[in-house]
């Protein structure tokens, strides 16, 4: 695994080489992940019909080829990960609706370092959303590893 110095006593994984790197996950701990994303992405309190979409997530996953249950971990990559999420993505309605502005599509909203932006302007990215989910999930995992290794 490649890592970077960044000083005397600090050193650090580079992010490319945990994309290959097997680690073990939960349908509830995507589902929260999947849950806590939409909420930062989100310009609101949360993104409309959070739960239904956390829901039909979670009947996403159990059709996939990794069989699982709720308090069962299974071994995946962060790739395999980044897939799953991309094809519930493109099948979900509700992330479709989040995916665009409530107010349709503007060329250009100015605003300056006094004011903010009408969040029925803004949208939730997937693609980001998705890169944020898979991150999430595998550095909390690859820490965790490393922390259990030390110990």
């Amino acid at each position: 695994m490649e890592t970077i110095q960044i000083d005397k006593k600090i050193t650090i994984t580079r992010m490319p080489g945990l994309w290959n790197e097997p680690f073990y996950v939960s349908i509830n701990d995507i589902l929260g992940s999947f849950a806590k994303w939409a909420i930062k992405q989100s310009p609101y309190v949360a993104p409309d019909n959070l739960e239904l979409a956390v829901k039909s997530l979670s009947v996403h996953l159990s059709g996939q080829q990794h069989q699982w249950d709720n308090d069962q971990f299974i071994e995946m990559k962060c790739s395999e990960l980044m897939m799953i999420l991309e094809g519930f993505c493109e099948q979900s309605d509700i992330l479709k609706g989040w995916n665009t502005s409530k107010l349709g599509k503007s060329d250009y909203v100015f605003v300056d370092r006094y004011s903010q932006p009408d969040p029925d302007y803004d949208f939730i990215d997937l693609g980001a959303l998705i890169r944020n989910i898979s991150h999430d999930i595998c550095l909390v995992n690859h820490v965790d590893k490393r922390h259990d290794e030390t110990r």
